[in-house]
């Protein structure tokens, strides 16, 4: 099904182009800060049904590939090929050829993570709260079609309804200065932020000690590489 999904887009598409790419050299982008949750049972999945969508990649200036759109897909793969499935050695993947900005790739991860089925609604705020802030420095850059609202900008970007994220931005003005008040409740909560944006994974920071919560070696092997640590 792949095989027809790669022709059928390589033939249309002037920007993007399938290929299956060693398994390896694809990185996580470093602009996922969203969870990635129910890893197992995916991998279940994915092992018993196979790959229905491929994910999306991004060739960097190295070579190497960055996850735009379904780092959770390529988490179980890598937890199935370290299990002994070789069928995931190459992983589907659709490659977005373009150049991109950064903006333009958080674009990218926001959306894949807002068509995910189980977000809560601080999830579906905070993804909301991004758009915000992009449809404004868009609309700075004069790239707002003219009658275009706020709302249905929003939507489009999100996949959310209009009606949906109307209630997110009268919630988002209510309480304009929530999140700065509770981020100060916790003396560690930046530290812990930002660790959580470049490990990709939960993080507990305590007076005391470092949590970091891993599900298979992928894990284990990205944050050695991270602290310059040799493995054998």
């Amino acid at each position: 099904m792949t095989d027809v999904i790669g022709e059928m887009l390589n033939d249309t598409s002037k920007d993007m182009r399938y290929k299956r790419i060693f398994i390896y050299d694809i990185d996580p982008c470093e602009y996922n800060m969203y969870p990635m949750q129910e890893i197992e049972e995916l991998a279940r999945n994915i092992s018993e049904c196979g790959l229905l969508h491929p994910i999306t990649l991004y060739r960097k200036a190295d070579g190497r590939y960055m996850i735009l759109s379904g780092e959770r897909r390529y988490r179980a793969m890598c937890l199935n090929y370290e299990n002994g499935d070789e069928r995931w050695e190459e992983v589907p993947a659709i490659i977005k050829t373009q150049e991109l900005t950064m903006r333009e790739i958080k674009r990218f991860v926001r959306r894949g993570n807002a068509n995910r089925e189980s977000l809560s609604k601080e999830l579906k705020m905070r993804i909301v709260k991004e758009s915000l802030i992009d449809f404004q420095q868009t609309k700075a850059d004069g790239l707002i079609p003219a009658g275009m609202l706020k709302r249905d900008w929003i939507a489009m970007d999100t996949g959310f309804s209009a009606r949906s994220v109307q209630d997110y931005l009268n919630l988002l003005e209510e309480h304009p200065n929530k999140e700065k008040k509770e981020s100060q409740s916790s003396k560690y909560e930046d530290l812990q932020n930002s660790m959580n944006d470049v490990l990709k994974l939960p993080v507990k920071i305590t007076d005391k000690q470092i949590s970091i919560k891993i599900k298979n070696e992928c894990d284990l092997a990205r944050i050695l590489e991270l602290l310059g640590i040799e493995t054998p």
